[in-house]
């Protein structure tokens, strides 16, 4: 009934095939469902703790549960969640997973769901691949070529490691990850800092410079530098707005790291310079890049907000409007 949209081509027929053609599997070969949680119910009162003197009943352990269903219909019995929390939960929008556990963990879910409630306890399906290395090859301990993430990050950064996984990844499809993309990335990460406090610097001594000749400075454009910078500047937080909105990550990673290294900082940052561009102007800029960059680097762009005077955290402010 197309409910349910799969983000990985080829694998929704890979779903398809599964649901149509299940045969019985042994009891043995089942993944446990319900896992119960060391909660334990005091006897006669009712009330829960996390804590299990033996005055506990430890015959009645509380387990996940959702409404029971035995058919489309009404639900023979409620769970605990049911009602507001229930509804504020279920369904979710995005489910996000390998594809190698499609058929195990996906359509189980699928299938659990709609079983129990009657929905589809989720909207869209976003599938990305395994991680492989430099060569295109499986990580493997015996082939000596994965990379550990404690290792790299504390070399790189975690910035540096999160932007390699996402840079140019298309869902349901493997991607390569090693030493030297991750390296690309943090320089990427210095950019950032860089460009962050030599855009701080000009603003700083433009403000100087206005307040010493008694005039008002704008982020608004004052001349056709400034008109020009702004019109590219809305075409970027279109394209990369849609890009994620059309679940396309790796796309909109690689779209914003290309314009803010060589449109930004290799272009017009240098035509500030030469005042071709108004340093508020510029500034403003800066701060869209780095509600752009944000989602894939957090760290680097929280601190360079920072350090730009901003108050409020970068995290908590508004997706930029074209």
């Amino acid at each position: 009934e197309k409910k349910v949209k799969i983000y990985g081509s080829g694998h929704d027929k890979i779903l398809k095939h599964w649901l149509k053609n299940l045969h019985d599997w042994n009891i043995s070969r089942q993944i446990v469902w319900g896992i119960r949680i060391p909660v334990w119910y005091c006897l006669g009162s009712g009330s829960s703790t996390n804590s299990s003197p033996e005055n506990f009943n430890k015959e009645t352990p509380s387990s996940f549960a959702v409404p029971t269903r035995h058919s489309a219909g009404s639900p023979v019995k409620e769970s605990p969640f049911s009602g507001t929390l229930f509804d504020r939960f279920y369904p979710t929008s995005v489910m996000e997973t390998g594809y190698d556990i499609l058929p195990f963990w996906v359509m189980r879910m699928l299938m659990m769901g709609i079983y129990t409630t009657g929905r589809v306890p989720f909207k869209k399906v976003y599938l990305h691949g395994l991680v492989r290395d430099e060569k295109g090859q499986k990580m493997s301990k015996s082939k000596g070529n994965v990379v550990n993430p404690v290792s790299v990050i504390n070399k790189y950064g975690a910035d540096a490691l999160r932007m390699s996984l996402i840079m140019s990844t298309t869902a349901g499809k493997d991607s390569s990850t090693g030493e030297g993309k991750i390296r690309g990335m943090r320089n990427l990460t210095n950019k950032i800092w860089n460009a962050g406090r030599f855009v701080k610097g000009l603003t700083s001594f433009a403000a100087t410079k206005v307040r010493n000749s008694g005039t008002s400075e704008s982020s608004e454009p004052t001349n056709f530098g400034d008109r020009q910078f702004k019109n590219k500047l809305n075409k970027v937080i279109k394209a990369v707005t849609k890009q994620l909105e059309d679940m396309k990550p790796g796309l909109a990673a690689e779209t914003v790291y290309s314009e803010f290294w060589h449109w930004f900082c290799d272009e017009s940052i240098e035509k500030a310079k030469k005042e071709k561009i108004s340093y508020p102007v510029l500034f403003e800029g800066l701060k869209v890049f780095l509600k752009l960059l944000h989602p894939f680097v957090p760290f680097v762009t929280e601190a360079v907000w920072e350090q730009l005077g901003e108050k409020k955290l970068l995290i908590e402010s508004k997706w930029p409007n074209v």
